[in-house]
């Protein structure tokens, strides 16, 4: 709420930045998010959107580089909480980027700086993005996006209005907000008076409909063929998620209605957009029960890397198919093993094999697992049908050191470089 009354604020006044932000802030898919889903990356990208378009407005005033730095860390900030959403916005960016260009007197300055600001943000987490990019295909991370976006469409009404329930993604609400509908109409009705006077203004709020009328369509059964074609779309799984483009542009058209009012009657309208809201809104603010858990629950392992597995590596199966014995195992042949160390990046072994030995130890592969034996590496077998991902290693009869360590691929390192 303070991102979105910060931008909105700076771009007309701050009863329009007030307005914007309780518009923002109690949106009822703001809850879904929170208390439906349990969403949290995605809750979180909420603060950034905003304050990535105040940056850029600053910066299309005056450039400054504590501004471009601050972008920087805004853009970083979005890309680190939801990729989705990430992917989602930066059309919007770069329309209201073109927007300021337009109408700044040094556009040349505004251009490279706003440049320079977005390629730093992207730099700050590339240690993040570049990686999930480039290896994510060997994650089963399809299993979640595979032809289900063709089942989440959303009928027209349900925009309007939907009963709030705490059920699965084909019972949780959809509904745009009546408070947020009446601006979306009011925002209409002062953008063609703004026209006829010709005032600037215009521009951005027959945008914002136009933006709010595409999304609409876009979550839509009619867009089926453009969810069939564009594949980045299908990585957006459900069709819905485009809520999160209504949720602000609804919130910036409550704060354009806002500013087109006389100061006197602005308060009253913000009074009136508050009190309409936060009503309407106060039977959503809660949970629907809490899972209290022992703690041997979360010491014990988790038969899976999430609730629908699509984390696991593409070698493995969905889901782990049996608990191990132990973290590492002989399945050929005769050995004493003692666990020496063990972290998230390394496990350290002493080995005794009476024979030439095939160990197995309980983890799954993904590039970037090593494994030493007295110091020189090997080549682990992990695609063996009988051990599915597993790391799977032949040692000769004797005493030996072994070590299996997680270390960066050179995509990882690389990126880890540039976000330095």
């Amino acid at each position: 709420g303070a991102a979105m009354y910060l931008w909105v604020a700076k771009a007309y006044n701050r009863y329009a930045g007030v307005a914007a932000a309780i518009l923002y802030m109690f949106a009822p898919y703001r809850f879904v998010d929170l208390y439906v889903r349990g969403a949290l990356g995605e809750h979180v990208a909420f603060i950034f959107l905003p304050l990535i378009m105040y940056f850029l407005l600053k910066l299309s005033q005056k450039i400054d580089s504590v501004m471009i730095c601050l972008g920087a860390l805004s853009l970083a900030g979005l890309l680190l909480s939801h990729n989705a959403i990430s992917i989602m916005f930066i059309p919007i960016f770069v329309l209201y980027g073109l927007f300021l260009l337009l109408h700044t007197e040094k556009k040349m300055v505004f251009f490279i700086s706003s440049l320079t600001s977005i390629f730093l943000g992207f730099a700050l987490a590339a240690f993040f993005w570049i990686p999930a990019l480039i290896e994510g295909k060997y994650t089963l991370r399809s299993i979640v996006t595979d032809t289900d976006y063709g089942k989440r469409f959303v009928p027209f009404m349900d925009f309007v209005y939907g009963s709030w329930s705490f059920g699965g993604t084909d019972m949780l609400s959809k509904q745009v907000g009546i408070v947020q509908w009446i601006m979306i109409f009011l925002t209409l009705g002062v953008s063609w008076n703004w026209y006829k006077r010709k005032n600037k203004a215009w521009q951005v709020g027959f945008g914002s409909i136009i933006i709010f009328l595409l999304t609409l369509f876009i979550m839509s059964e009619q867009s089926k063929i453009i969810w069939d074609t564009i594949k980045i779309l299908q990585n957006f799984q459900f069709p819905w998620r485009f809520l999160a483009i209504t949720v602000f542009i609804t919130a910036f058209c409550g704060g354009l209605v806002v500013y087109a009012l006389p100061k006197k009657r602005a308060l009253y309208a913000v009074i009136l957009i508050s009190v309409a809201v936060v009503l309407l809104s106060v039977s959503y603010w809660r949970v629907n029960g809490y899972l209290l858990l022992p703690d041997t629950f979360f010491q014990n392992i988790y038969e899976g890397t999430t609730d629908t597995g699509e984390s696991a590596p593409i070698w493995s199966v969905r889901f782990m198919e049996k608990k191990p014995k132990s973290h590492i195992e002989v399945i050929e042949g005769s050995a004493f093993i003692h666990e020496k160390k063990r972290s998230t990046v390394q496990h350290a072994y002493a080995i005794q094999a009476e024979e030439k030995v095939r160990i197995r130890e309980n983890t799954l592969y993904f590039p970037g697992w090593e494994v030493f034996v007295d110091n020189a590496q090997i080549q682990p077998e992990f695609q063996d049908p009988k051990h599915r991902g597993l790391l799977t290693f032949y040692i000769e009869k004797g005493a030996h050191e072994v070590v299996v360590r997680f270390t960066d691929t050179k995509v990882r390192y690389v990126s880890n470089s540039i976000t330095l």
